[in-house]
């Protein structure tokens, strides 16, 4: 019998794992936007998260939704289209730093620092430079080799 050594990738980011009880919105962007990325709202609009944000500007994720329309230079959500933004559900994100635990908080990192930028997924405050989201938790035990792991946000 063979056995399978290695982990199937999970997924991109931005993929509604399970779509039975989601929550997801469509709105327009304030800019182009990699699918995945933590949103708040801007003069209507969803925006990036920004240096110094708190948590309570959290919106949603910016979501992979079949159809939808990316800027064909850099595969960004294109500004030009209404998004879908998840409010709540199971979707994939990229964790950039950690190893997420099932039940574990998610963070979002609102103070850049060596190789972290402003908006990555994490699963730990780094010294008050993530903020934690209220609701939110890992849904997988670890991530794929692309960074990929799966998280709930009620």
């Amino acid at each position: 019998m063979t056995a399978i050594v290695t982990n199937m990738p999970a997924g991109f980011a931005g993929e509604v794992t399970r779509s039975d009880g989601a929550v997801v919105v469509s709105l327009q962007l304030a800019a182009d936007l990699a699918h995945g990325s933590p949103v708040k709202i801007t003069s209507g609009r969803a925006a990036a998260i920004e240096s110094g944000d708190t948590a309570a500007v959290f919106y949603g994720v910016l979501t992979r939704s079949a159809p939808s329309v990316s800027d064909s230079s850099t595969g960004n959500a294109d500004t030009a289209y209404v998004q879908s933004i998840l409010r709540k559900g199971f979707v994939n994100i990229a964790c950039k730093q950690g190893t997420p635990a099932i039940g574990g908080a998610v963070y979002v990192r609102v103070t850049a620092d060596t190789g972290k930028l402003v908006g990555d997924f994490e699963t730990a405050a780094d010294s008050g430079k993530c903020v934690a989201i209220t609701g939110a938790t890992w849904a997988t035990a670890g991530k794929d080799s692309n960074n990929i792991a799966e998280a709930f946000f009620g």
